[in-house]
Parts: C-alpha cells; structure tokens; sequence
C-alpha cells in the first residue's frame, strides 16, 4: 500500500492502466500471466502522459492462496 499512497495517489491526478494480448497459464503449484498493457495518465500538476510495455506476473499457491512472487514489465526502446 504504501506505493499505492506515497507514489500513485500523490504522482498522478488521474490513471489508467489497459491490459490486452492476456495469456494465463497454471503449472500446478505455479501460474504464471503475461500480458501487454498501456498507461495513460495526468500528472498531479495535470501534464498528461502516456507509456506502453509488456508485463509478467509469477504466482505461487498457498495455503492462503495464490501469492504473487515475482513481477517484471519492460518498455520498448526509445525511437532513434
């Protein structure tokens, strides 16, 4: 939570976040999601903004339920 609050409350006056292109797969105890996504947003002193990229998420289930252990996004290279 505290990146919700120090980061994204205070960073962004407005977001948005699209997901597309999502895959999900389970492997037993293991799942695993990957999907494209694109942000769009207004910064806090209203300059918008926009970003596009890939994202992956590795889960683990638990006795509690499925935990998500690793995170990773990347964004495309900037245009020469």
């Amino acid at each position: 939570t505290n990146i919700y609050i120090n980061f994204l409350q205070k960073a962004f006056s407005e977001r948005n976040l699209e997901s597309t292109n999502v895959a999900i797969h389970v492997n037993g105890d293991t799942a695993w999601l990957v999907f494209d996504w694109t942000f769009t947003a207004k910064l806090s002193a209203g300059q918008p903004m926009a970003s596009k990229g890939w994202e992956s998420h590795v889960y683990r289930r638990t006795p509690r339920g499925w935990s998500l252990v690793a995170l990773h996004y990347s964004v495309p290279p900037p245009q020469p």
